[in-house]
């Protein structure tokens, strides 16, 4: 399940995130030092509450484990704060944010995680968003395409050939979901009406296949993400924020603490 090891390398402590860069860090929600109660104890009581209404325990866990590595991630960058205290707002749109006297320039992130796999997007004054999608079987991708995506992401993903073709569509997926996230909007609150009129342009749509897959569609910025065999992922991000860095995109391996 692991990612590519050239995708994610150690980090140093608390790593430099000067503006205009974005860092992402990825996780595997199912190692077992994800368990250990000191990652529980991240937890406020609103996360708890969450967790409890999962039925599932596998869920439950991951969902946990997911919360106490963003708290970890955090506090890398909120100088004084441990996980545990990190204090947490809604934004307008309702998108979690860290509280407006942690960090100046404000810390922005984003969370998705998917089966046993978490990613977190993190970037100073910058919108972010990310997604991250297991595949799955006997998904009628024709089907849910033609009812979810603009008519030219749904002409470039049927040309893509039909072996490679859940795989790209998983990447528009994540591609599209990205960008309602760092808008503040996400999937559920925007529906499939506002996904079906955001279309990509020509070039990414040209590459859905590619092994390296990214660039510029309105105003964000879109890198593919490398979360593992049978998974897909984009980050999203503000494209004036990143447009000056010759390099926008950093990424890390989270670790559980020992």
């Amino acid at each position: 399940m692991n990612g590519s090891a050239s995708w994610w390398t150690a980090s140093p402590g608390r790593p430099a995130l000067p503006h205009g860069r974005v860092h992402v860090w990825r996780a595997d929600l199912d190692e077992p030092g994800w368990t250990n109660p000191v990652h529980a104890a991240f937890l406020d009581d609103s996360e708890r509450a969450r967790a409890a209404r999962l039925i599932q325990p596998r869920r439950r866990r991951r969902f946990c484990a997911a919360h106490a590595m963003l708290r970890t991630v955090l506090s890398r960058y909120v100088e004084g704060t441990g996980p545990a205290s990190l204090a947490f707002v809604s934004g307008g749109t309702g998108k979690p944010e860290l509280d407006a006297g942690s960090t100046s320039p404000p810390v922005r992130f984003n969370l998705s995680h998917s089966d046993g796999v978490a990613l977190v997007a993190v970037a100073r004054a910058c919108a972010v968003g990310i997604d991250v999608e297991g595949a799955r079987r006997n998904v009628r991708i024709e089907e849910i395409a033609r009812r979810q995506f603009h008519p030219d992401v749904v002409r470039a993903l049927l040309g893509v050939d039909p072996p490679r073709r859940a795989a790209a569509f998983l990447r528009c997926w994540c591609a599209l979901e990205a960008r309602l996230k760092a808008s503040g909007t996400g999937f559920a609150a925007a529906g499939a009406g506002l996904m079906a009129r955001m279309g990509l342009p020509e070039p990414l749509l040209a590459s859905l296949d590619a092994a390296e897959w990214g660039g510029v569609a309105g105003p964000w910025a879109l890198s593919a993400l490398d979360a593992g065999p049978g998974f897909a992922a984009v980050v999203a991000a503000e494209a004036a924020a990143v447009a000056a860095a010759e390099a926008w995109l950093e990424t890390f391996a989270a670790s559980p603490l020992p």
